[in-house]
């Protein structure tokens, strides 16, 4: 079974990661296999690979969907561990992905952002229609105020008052 565990939490995969077997670690992969699961200590999969050195399990583990930034219970990462071990290769390719990483969130962040300050500029235009229209509708019948309510001008209010209620419904929709 591709999830069952040792006595201390590890999984088939942390081993095979750990035993350097990169076709093992592709087969349990696809087979269903927590990339993210923690053993006792907190380590996972791509923990393990870093101590077991094999760069193509690693890359095999990021390539799959390891998370670069996971911290074990000593608060060290996959990256950390490869810079203690003076795994070079391994630490070069594991602060490419942060770095990668951390620019997707930056991109992320910068959009969500974006797409924030558009709805904001969005619900400002529409404020001004509705306060245009509102003071339209008041100057209609202020300006008309002393003579009888003429068929044209009421057709006229009923043409205004239904474009503000038209813009305060999309406004409500809209929140």
């Amino acid at each position: 079974d591709a999830r069952s565990r040792d006595k201390c939490g590890q999984t088939a995969l942390m081993m095979s990661a750990l035993n350097k077997s990169a076709s093992t670690v592709r087969l349990l992969i696809n087979g269903g296999s927590e990339l993210e699961a923690t053993d006792h200590d907190g380590d996972t999969a791509l923990i393990f690979g870093v101590h077991g050195g094999c760069k193509e399990v690693v890359e095999c583990l990021l390539h799959n969907g390891s998370k670069v930034d996971h911290k074990n219970e000593e608060e060290e990462t996959a990256l950390q561990i490869a810079e203690k071990k003076n795994k070079k290769d391994i630490a070069e390719l594991l602060e490419k992905r942060m770095q990668e990483e951390a620019m997707k969130k930056k991109r992320e962040e910068e959009r969500m952002r974006r797409e924030e300050e558009d709805s904001t500029r969005e619900d400002e235009k529409r404020k001004c229609q509705i306060t245009w229209l509102a003071s339209r509708a008041v100057q209609t019948v202020t300006t008309h105020a002393d003579k009888p309510l003429s068929l044209p001008l009421s057709n006229i209010m009923f043409a205004e008052e239904e474009k503000l209620l038209s813009f305060v419904r999309e406004f409500a929709e809209s929140k």
